[in-house]
């Protein structure tokens, strides 16, 4: 009998720095994902189109997405743990801050082809134009 892989689910809570109100999303997504596709989620989860790049710093790392060696590099590969932050920066011309912090991590189901993605939709604003750059 071939044992399939099993996943961890890690349920992330991001906050965007430095804007007044506060912009947070709870994200749900497989440790299997890769940081290309956790990209390719968040923009969808932002309702941006385009790409500008990514950076994202954990462990003393910084992975981004003009470097060939490290964009493939999925979330397991970091070995987070609960209550553990890092920071993505989600387009690189406007450099969009988020705080990234592990709210839990739950076993998954066998893993399967398919990603799963869960976002609170009910924290998403009606638009960006609405997030003003807070006053320090």
């Amino acid at each position: 009998m071939v044992k399939t892989p099993s996943f961890k689910r890690l349920i992330l809570r991001a906050v965007l720095r430095q804007v007044s109100p506060m912009v947070i999303r709870l994200v749900s997504v497989s440790d299997q994902m890769p940081l290309h596709e956790f990209h390719d989620v968040f923009r969808t989860i932002l309702g941006w189109n385009g790409d500008l790049g990514y950076i994202v710093r954990v462990h003393g790392q910084e992975i981004n997405s003009f470097r060939r060696k490290t964009r493939s590099k999925a979330l397991h590969e970091f070995k987070l743990h609960r209550q553990e932050k890092f920071l993505y920066v989600c387009d690189t011309l406007h450099m969009w801050e988020w705080d990234i912090r592990v709210l839990d991590i739950q076993e998954g189901l066998k893993a399967t082809t398919r990603r799963y993605v869960w976002v609170a939709a009910a924290l998403r604003p009606r638009s960006f134009a609405e997030v003003q750059p807070a006053t320090v």
